[in-house]
């Protein structure tokens, strides 16, 4: 990685500068903090002719218009706008957005950068800084995926079939008893499907304000403003009632939740409908439980369900016979990749599948005390195998190197790769006319992640839970609210109605939910298979200082991935996370 610079444009002029500081920290003027990043072998070269940009907007706060910027914090990176060159020009940028880790709620995720689960990054949008006459442009066309933009179809109402419902069949309180609160709830990406149709169901006009006279504003913050923007909220805000978070960011804000446990207890929440990962990153230390389970995925293996008919294979279930049926489908189908993958350094999505194995292993990342333990005996054997599937094997493409989600996934969309492990919200792009190979629509498959042979199945389960904020206002308004977005029946309904294209969305957290018929059926059968996933299902360590262990983590697969010694580079690794852990305090 090169140094930290700033390129300020102020007064038509771009100028290289040392960075001022953090990518957060306010300054005059209008400032970008960029970091570099070398596109081919070697040390790292500072120079848009070699790098990758990653553009922090700083000194900002709030959102984009179509023509003005009002205050904001917003993050980029620009693309190469010819083969190997990177050309920058002090007025005009194209840029998409870019995001940072998990799971964020499932539009299409950025061309390069992550994951999981994310917001349109391709939305049109050109901001003209106040400070000058520049122009940053990003658009839709720029790195598109094909048949998968969103679009917010605001007007259009969710139809509840059947009868009205009550108060008393979401287990709401009746007789309005908060009558003309709102409430306001933090959150992102209100163009994922399940957002955007709760969204329906809860504002103005709503099922949810006509059974409790409550309405909600759902904040539309970017994803990647999202998770500081908890953190100054939950240590010195009041603004917000609601949050909903990402499970890894949890552990740095928890103690500024209000607990739930008395308020399920009263309502008789069966909690033991939800899977033990999803509780796990839900609850804090002490074992309050913080949030209530509102939108997660499970890992599944996606194969061509053609391919393994013509050849006879039997679908997988650990990663030792993964690797043996991508040998055997690269032989006798030339030309087609066996396994596609992921090494490439993006929010730690080079992690979902490494995990797998290590903790199929008998391995961890971090014991019972906080310490590292993934360079163990067990961890450098689940590593050699991960990175063995790139290096010795052969079974994936090579350029997996610098893979991230959305590369990985294109291959078996287009057809070049016949099995995949990602999370489970993709086979309604898989199953989209739109947006797949003509061979490969109506034939992709779908089945538990695979486990590790001779030991366990055990995968990475991504949630967001929802909580209420100590310094809310309305405490007891917002626990109907999250009541009633995370009651299954609500779930079952969205996850159930397919009928606007853009908004249809798998998702639902309860076993009872995921094994139900009409909720299966409207979902190729799905949500049933993710249940199977969960039922052994971990999160990942909750631990205050996640994010610096996974940038340690996702740096050092990719080295691995790319010819460093798999047992020197995980004690390396080992060495940093310990350092990390003692500085912030978690042993001496």
């Amino acid at each position: 990685m090169g140094a930290e610079r700033s390129w300020n444009l102020q007064d038509g002029k771009a100028q290289w500068a040392p960075a001022v500081g953090r990518a957060d920290r306010h300054a005059p003027g209008y400032e970008y903090v960029c970091k570099t990043y070398s596109t081919r072998p070697g040390p790292s070269r500072a120079t848009p002719q070699n790098a990758l940009i990653e553009l922090r907007l700083n000194a900002f706060q709030g959102r984009l218009d179509k023509t003005k910027v009002r205050p904001l914090r917003y993050e980029y990176v620009c693309k190469p706008l010819h083969r190997g060159r990177l050309r920058l020009r002090p007025a005009v940028v194209s840029c998409t957005p870019l995001h940072p880790p998990h799971g964020i709620p499932g539009a299409a995720p950025t061309a390069r950068h992550h994951s999981t689960d994310r917001p349109d990054p391709h939305e049109r949008f050109t901001t003209q800084l106040s400070g000058g006459n520049h122009m940053i442009k990003a658009d839709r066309g720029v790195h598109r995926r094909v048949g998968l933009t969103l679009s917010i179809l605001g007007a259009l109402a969710l139809t509840t079939p059947g009868s009205a419902q009550t108060a008393a069949t979401y287990g709401l309180k009746s007789g309005k008893p908060y009558n003309g609160t709102q409430l306001k709830f933090l959150i992102c990406c209100a163009t994922a499907g399940q957002f955007a149709q709760m969204i329906k169901l809860t504002g103005e006009g709503s099922e949810f304000q006509k059974l409790t006279g409550i309405t909600v504003k759902w904040e539309n913050t970017p994803y990647e403003a999202l998770q500081q923007k908890i953190l100054v909220e939950a240590t010195t805000g009041s603004t917000y009632d609601v949050v909903a978070w990402v499970d890894a960011w949890g552990e740095a804000f928890k103690s500024q939740m209000l607990p739930l446990n008395s308020r399920i207890a009263a309502d008789k929440i069966n909690m033991k409908d939800y899977p033990n990962a999803y509780i796990e990153a839900s609850s804090d230390a002490s074992g309050n439980i913080v949030g209530l389970p509102f939108r997660g995925h499970p890992l599944v293996l996606f194969y061509r369900k053609d391919v393994f008919k013509d050849l006879g294979l039997k679908v997988p279930t650990s990663w030792q016979d993964v690797v043996k049926t991508a040998a055997t489908i690269q032989q006798k189908k030339p030309g087609m990749t066996g396994l596609s993958t992921m090494y490439g350094v993006s929010a730690g999505q080079n992690l979902f599948n490494w995990v797998s194995m290590l903790w199929g292993n008998g391995g961890d990342i971090l014991d019972k005390d906080n310490k590292p333990v993934f360079n163990s005996a067990k961890g450098v054997q689940a590593t050699q195998f991960y990175i063995d599937i790139l290096r010795k094997d052969k079974v994936t493409n090579p350029a997996a190197t610098t893979f991230a989600e959305p590369e990985s996934s294109s291959e078996l969309l287009q057809g070049r790769a016949a099995m995949w492990v990602g999370w489970w919200w993709y086979w309604a792009r898989f199953s989209d006319p739109k947006g797949v190979a003509p061979a490969v629509l109506n034939n992709v498959g779908f089945a538990p992640a695979p486990g590790w042979a001779g030991g366990k199945t055990q995968n990475y389960a991504l949630i967001w839970p929802l909580g209420i904020f100590k310094n809310s206002k309305n405490p007891d308004a917002a626990w109907e609210f999250i009541k009633y977005v995370t009651n299954t029946e609500v779930q079952k309904k969205v996850a159930s109605n397919r009928s606007i294209p853009a908004e249809a969305d798998n998702t639902i957290v309860t076993f009872s939910g995921m094994n139900d018929p009409k909720v299966n059926a409207a979902n190729g059968g799905i949500p049933k298979v993710g249940a199977q996933a969960l039922a052994n299902a971990r999160t990942l360590p909750q631990v205050k200082t996640w994010a610096e262990i996974q940038s340690v983590l996702e740096i050092g697969i990719n080295q691995m991935a790319t010819g460093a010694d798999v047992k020197a580079t995980l004690d390396r690794m080992a060495n940093d996370v310990d350092a990390i852990q003692k500085r912030a305090g978690y042993y001496k």
